[in-house]
């Protein structure tokens, strides 16, 4: 376990070496953004589950390694194909718009009994700030502004709650997308699935008396505990996904930007 601490731990410093030296490019700002969010977000877990494996409770470590899996998934599938690559930008950025208004809407009720300030409540409409980025992006992209301005009109013909992912994807598709689009992959879609349900099954809460080690204490009570590879396991997982997220990064700083795709 030591060397798939030290590993982990080694992507982690070069992940964030390589997100300190990433200015966005202002002709695909949203898409740049958004890719260094989902490396963000890698990171981020990357950290936590250096924390968590080694502590008592190393099994709350799968669901962070889930969220750094679905990251760096997300932003391999960002880069797929150069003539994407600011349209699904645009999406990201309409998606965080409507996922953000979506939560303020359903935490208000909470806010009283969990004894929370209120969220910040926005001072201008979606649409007066997506018309405001656009205007901004538009001066160093019209592609980029029309696809901005595009996306969000789009989103606003949607019935509430039909967008579940910012792709307009399922998870099984997107995967699937990504095996045909970046062959060198290998067979991406039975790996990833198969580590996605696994992750899936140990960060929902659950009975998981098959997947605990057991005991009796001196009283003899029966004592379901973590695993010792719940200590082993994420760590490899996220090992995998930083070095995912490292291949997307690669993968957009090689993109010589051609006419979008229709």
């Amino acid at each position: 376990m030591d060397d798939s601490r030290q590993r982990l731990s080694d992507r982690l410093v070069e992940l964030r070496s390589r997100l300190a030296k990433r200015p966005a490019a202002l002709a695909h700002l949203f898409s740049d953004l958004g890719l260094a969010g989902l490396a963000g977000e890698v990171l981020e877990h990357t950290g936590a589950i250096l924390l968590l494996s080694a502590s008592e409770f190393p099994r709350a470590s799968y669901s962070c390694a889930r969220a750094a899996l679905e990251a760096s998934q997300d932003a391999i599938y960002l880069v797929a194909d150069a003539r994407t690559y600011d349209r699904l930008g645009a999406l990201l950025r309409v998606f965080d718009l409507i996922d953000t208004a979506k939560l303020r809407s359903h935490f208000r009720a909470a806010q009283e009994a969990l004894g929370l300030g209120a969220l910040e409540e926005p001072k201008r409409s979606g649409d007066e700030i997506i018309a405001d980025e656009a205007r901004k992006w538009g001066e160093h992209s019209t592609e980029g502004c029309r696809l901005l301005l595009s996306e969000w009109e789009e989103a606003k013909r949607r019935k509430p709650g039909a967008l579940r992912h910012w792709s307009g994807l399922q998870r099984t598709e997107l995967l699937k997308q990504v095996e045909t689009q970046i062959p060198e992959l290998g067979p991406f879609y039975d790996t990833q699935m198969g580590i996605y349900k696994l992750l899936s099954m140990h960060s929902h809460p659950g009975f998981r008396y098959s997947s605990r080690s057991r005991s009796r204490n001196a009283s003899g009570t029966l004592i379901l505990s973590s695993k010792p590879t719940d200590r082993f396991v994420p760590l490899v997982v996220c090992e995998a996904a930083t070095r995912l997220v490292l291949t997307a990064l690669d993968r957009r700083d090689k993109f010589t930007f051609r006419a979008p795709a229709a």
